[in-house]
């Protein structure tokens, strides 16, 4: 399936080029170990990732990208739960709850 991204779509990649894109067109993204991407960072990202990849091509060692760890796994599911509660109350058919508990519950 082959469409186009639009304002409000929810986006989940470890690709920093894809998630300016998406910020560019008011989508919402979340990297793989848990950070929401937004105008206030992803353009600092991208910058550091250019950054990065120039060294590498000048072969310069930068060791690479952390492994996944459990602390990333948190913050990934934290922040995906952030984002899909939020989603879920805006939705018109959303039920109303008290807390985000609840609504997390009603997943």
């Amino acid at each position: 399936m082959n469409r186009r991204l639009e304002p409000g779509d929810f986006v989940i990649t470890g690709d920093i080029p894809l998630a300016a894109r998406v910020v560019e067109n008011s989508g919402t993204t979340i990297g793989v170990r848990g950070e929401l991407f937004d105008d206030n960072n992803v353009y600092d990202r991208l910058a550091s990732r250019n950054l990065m990849e120039q060294f590498r091509s000048a072969g310069v060692d930068t060791r690479g990208a952390h492994g996944m760890r459990e602390r990333f796994l948190h913050q990934y599911f934290y922040a995906l739960r952030r984002l899909l509660i939020v989603f879920i109350h805006s939705s018109t058919n959303a039920p109303r709850a008290e807390s985000a508990e609840e609504v997390w519950d009603a997943l």
